[in-house]
């Protein structure tokens, strides 16, 4: 295990050369011309965490206009709270029908949006920007790294952002031609990248926080207790999909434990994890044998808001990358950040936490670590990160 980031404080990536202020070209857009927004972010979980800077930066300059959201079913829920959206429109853009896809095009028309921001680069998802008729349509295109793809959605919007999509290193080493291209875009977080669609229609922001608004802090509410002070390590698909079993859990625990040893442990785990996480949480609690340990509770979201809520309380979150990382950034707990070995700089630079302290790990996958070791080293080398 290697730490890659052991600084314990991050703040938003810089602007940089993206988006100096006198760069804006204000002068060129009345703010009160756009009466209908629509936003096309149709991301699960995190992308829509990742979108609320740029959501409360549209609201600040256009606080007249109407925001309409098109998004998963998981991005209204954690977003249905948030003041600054009026409607949301639901797709589910991998098992929706064609027959869908064609009625949402209706749905998005009826709307008469002004201004479209399409923060997605599905293919569905420019033609439902096109589909708006509005006469500013917003999005991003590949440029020369992907030439095809931009030629086809050329036409579809009207204010384009280049923005590469292409790793400059990956498993086979650099692609020097690729790379000169993507090198100047791996260092931009993901929130900062949606916001510099709004640089094309002169909106200033500032992507340093993500935003989750919980109606009952207006009355003194300070979160859920439920998970106060406790460690909670979240199961997710992808530590399967990179070869992780439940022994491998069990060292993972066993090394939390030595470093938090007063610390409740708490395994959280959603819907797609359900048939699998019981095995694991079962081996896990026979792996430890310690009746001195603290009980492994388990808990199985049902609801994300009363997650967040609890979250809010915890000490610390350890998951791979994945939306509920976004969560707790987004309510302010410490986070390990887990991410895999290929692609790291790229994608702990682009979706690591935006504002919490944080510990950002690099791991090789485990199905390649148990061919070379034979065997789990996580109780060895368990984070050591007392800032935390």
């Amino acid at each position: 295990m290697q730490v890659a980031e052991t600084n314990c404080i991050f703040s938003a990536c810089p602007l940089g050369e993206h988006s100096s202020p006198s760069q804006f070209a204000v002068a060129e857009f009345n703010m009160n011309e756009y009466k209908n927004i629509l936003i096309i972010n149709t991301g699960a979980l995190g992308d829509n965490l990742l979108a609320t800077p740029l959501i409360k930066s549209v609201h600040t300059s256009c606080p007249e206009a109407s925001i309409t959201l098109v998004t998963s079913k998981f991005g209204r829920e954690i977003l249905k709270t948030n003041p600054f959206i009026k409607d949301f429109l639901i797709v589910d853009y991998k098992s929706s029908s064609f027959k869908e896809k064609i009625e949402l095009c209706k749905k998005i028309k009826n709307i008469k949006p002004d201004l479209v921001l399409n923060l997605s680069e599905k293919i569905w998802c420019y033609l439902w920007a096109f589909a708006a008729e509005a006469k500013i349509r917003v999005g991003f295109t590949p440029g020369l790294s992907q030439p095809i793809k931009s030629l086809l959605i050329a036409p579809l919007i009207n204010r384009k952002v280049k923005f590469s999509n292409i790793r400059s290193v990956g498993a086979r080493g650099a692609c020097p031609e690729r790379s000169r291209r993507a090198r100047a875009h791996e260092k931009i977080h993901e929130a900062e990248r949606f916001c510099l669609l709004l640089e094309k229609i002169g909106i200033k922001y500032e992507a340093k926080s993500l935003d989750i608004y919980f109606p009952e802090e207006n009355n003194g509410y300070k979160g859920s207790e439920k998970f106060k002070d406790s460690i909670v390590i979240h199961l997710n698909q992808k530590w399967i999909k990179n070869g992780w079993d439940a022994q491998d859990f069990a060292g993972m625990v066993k090394g939390v434990l030595q470093n938090f040893k007063k610390s409740r442990i708490i395994i959280s785990y959603g819907e797609l994890e359900k048939n699998w996480a019981d095995g694991i949480i079962k081996t896990i609690g026979a792996a430890i044998g310690d009746s001195q340990a603290p009980p492994i509770e388990p808990y199985f979201i049902k609801d994300i808001m009363e997650f967040a809520r609890s979250l809010k309380t915890a000490r610390l979150l350890l998951s791979p990358d994945t939306g509920i990382v976004h969560l707790a950034d987004a309510v302010g707990v410490p986070v390990v950040d887990v991410f895999e070995e290929e692609f790291f700089e790229h994608n702990s630079q682009r979706w690591r936490p935006l504002q919490t302290r944080h510990v950002l790990i690099k791991r090789k996958p485990k199905k390649e670590e148990k061919q070379k070791e034979g065997k789990s080293d996580w109780e060895k080398k368990i984070y050591t990160a007392p800032h935390l």
